[in-house]
């Protein structure tokens, strides 16, 4: 809403409605901001949920460097490995922060398992790397939830056990 406050008052010779008018179809048809268009054209409107992408979006940025350069390469192809996954176990990008549960967690992890390792002719994929998948999807969520400002987000794969890790590495993923 600040921001689609500040672009409707740059433009000049024009105010009120007629300005954020003006402003949101220029930005549309840039394709850009949709958010920013939406509260130009409807600025009573509730804001869309906060979801899984607006917290990858913010992680990125912020810790990745918004995800260029070389050095964050392969940190990018794990996210969308990571991310794909989650979307075939029934936790999709859309999926508003808020609405994350334990049962979420539990079908990405069981998917991470019960996938086959790169050239593993037939042999599933090691538990403790779903651990580090699963560790790096609830670094981002957590980090997008705080950042996007949800006051006491319940982070459902938080302490996620995960079958197959000895007891030792199930005490870590614990903590």
């Amino acid at each position: 809403m600040r921001e689609a406050d500040d672009v409707a008052s740059g433009v000049v010779g024009l105010d009120g409605d007629d300005a954020r008018e003006v402003a949101a179809e220029s930005l549309a048809s840039l394709g850009r901001s949709p958010l920013v268009v939406q509260a130009l054209m409807d600025p009573k409107r509730s804001p869309p949920a906060l979801t899984v992408e607006d917290a990858r979006e913010v992680y990125v940025k912020e810790k990745l460097g918004g995800g260029v350069g070389p050095e964050h390469r392969g940190t990018m192809v794990r996210y969308e490995r990571i991310m794909r996954l989650a979307a075939e176990a029934g936790l999709p990008a859309s999926t508003p922060l808020t609405s994350l549960t334990r049962e979420h967690a539990r079908k990405v992890r069981d998917h991470m398992l019960s996938r086959e390792r790169n050239g593993g002719r037939g042999e599933k994929v090691l538990p403790s790397s779903v651990k580090k998948e699963l560790g790096m999807l609830r670094t981002m969520i957590s980090y997008g939830a705080t950042e996007l400002g949800l006051l006491n987000f319940a982070d459902p794969f938080k302490r996620l056990p995960i079958e197959g890790l000895s007891a030792a590495t199930g005490a870590r993923v614990a903590a």
